[in-house]
C-alpha cells in the first residue's frame, strides 16, 4: 500500500504513465507529449489537467 498524499485517481493515473514510460526502449531519458499521454492511456483533456 502507498503511503502518501494522492488520492485514489491520482496515484492510479502516475501508475499508470509510470507503466507507459516503463515500457519504452530507454525511460530513464524519455520525452513525451501531453497527447501522447492522452492517447495512451486514453484521458480526456480535463482528466489528463488534473493528473499533471
Amino acid at each position: 500500500m502507498k503511503v502518501d498524499e494522492l488520492d485514489g485517481s491520482l496515484r492510479q493515473f502516475f501508475e499508470q504513465l509510470k507503466e507507459h514510460i516503463l515500457q519504452k526502449e530507454n525511460p530513464q531519458n524519455y520525452e513525451f507529449t501531453q497527447r501522447e499521454i492522452r492517447q495512451a492511456l486514453n484521458l480526456s483533456k480535463s482528466a489528463q489537467y488534473t493528473g499533471f
